[in-house]
């Protein structure tokens, strides 16, 4: 029995729900995954093959032996766990306001309050589960082994501290290495582009060397200084910042003597990269060597 239509749906929205149930289910057969859609065949191939297209997910067949209705299984890319991340974020938002203007219609109250608080969306959020940007374990070792072919970047000890602090999500509500409009909004004003408050521009610097090698679109491995693969970047921007500029503005002096921004200039790559992170593994620190 073919699955009942639903409302058509904003193309957004399709693309959300496609990307939630592939990472759900990525080796569920095509009727099923129709199904739990609930849209056609014809419509879920439409939506496999344009975002197969845009780079958000692979096809890969399946062994000859599986049932011949789910011959193929499917994975987000890095790319596709950065939209996904996005995405399921503009659709909470969106659902936020709708029960704020409900709220509203039905109590009389201001629709920016929730029941039976005084709180703020701001105060309401402190007390949501931090966001990490790992990915399952299963998903992890299928990337680890991908991400082998792609170029790597080894980092620096300050860029695994980073790094960390993005994945385990201490520096919420980043989703990766800052873009170069949230860069230049932070190192003004102390807030990104979207009006979000953030004290310091958090990127990954590297040298012209390697930045010559690289574009926009591409997506790098980043290795500890023992070679283990950590996280995919998936590369958004790539600049040159104007370092003197950074220190007046972060540090409140362009001074060498300050010991931030003589790192900054002597130390520190001359080309920042942005991009969303994909997280495999924490990091493993050695500070125990002895033992």
């Amino acid at each position: 029995m073919p699955p009942t239509p639903r409302p058509s749906l904003p193309e957004e929205d399709q693309l959300f729900r496609l990307l939630r149930q592939l990472d759900r289910a990525p080796k569920a057969s095509q009727r099923s995954t129709a199904e739990a859609l609930g849209i056609s065949l014809g419509s879920l191939n439409a939506q496999l093959r344009a975002a197969t297209e845009a780079g958000l997910i692979q096809v890969q067949d399946r062994p000859q032996d599986a049932d011949r209705r789910q011959r193929f299984s499917y994975a987000l890319t890095p790319q596709g766990s950065a939209r996904k991340t996005q995405l399921v974020d503009r659709f909470l938002a969106r659902k936020l306001t709708e029960y704020h203007v409900l709220h509203a219609e039905l109590t009389g109250q201001d629709a920016r309050l929730i029941p039976l608080t005084p709180r703020t969306d701001l105060m309401q959020n402190n007390f949501a589960p931090i966001p990490e940007l790992y990915v399952s374990y299963d998903s992890a070792q299928k990337l680890k082994h991908d991400a082998a072919a792609l170029p790597s970047w080894d980092l620096t000890p300050r860029q695994i501290c980073d790094l960390e602090l993005l994945m385990n999500g201490g520096f919420n509500p980043l989703k990766g290495f800052m873009s170069e409009a949230d860069y230049n909004s932070v190192v003004e004003t102390m807030r990104m582009a979207d009006g979000a408050l953030f004290p310091m521009p958090i990127t990954l610097d590297v040298n012209e060397a390697f930045a010559e090698k690289i574009e926009a679109g591409q997506d790098i491995a980043l290795r500890d200084q023992e070679g283990v693969i950590l996280a995919i970047l998936s590369i958004t921007d790539k600049w040159v910042p104007n370092k003197a500029n950074e220190a007046a503005k972060v540090f409140g002096a362009d001074d060498l003597a300050h010991p931030a921004v003589n790192y900054l200039h002597n130390t520190a790559g001359k080309v920042y990269l942005g991009g969303p992170i994909t997280g495999i593994q924490q990091p493993v620190h050695y500070d125990f060597k002895a033992r």
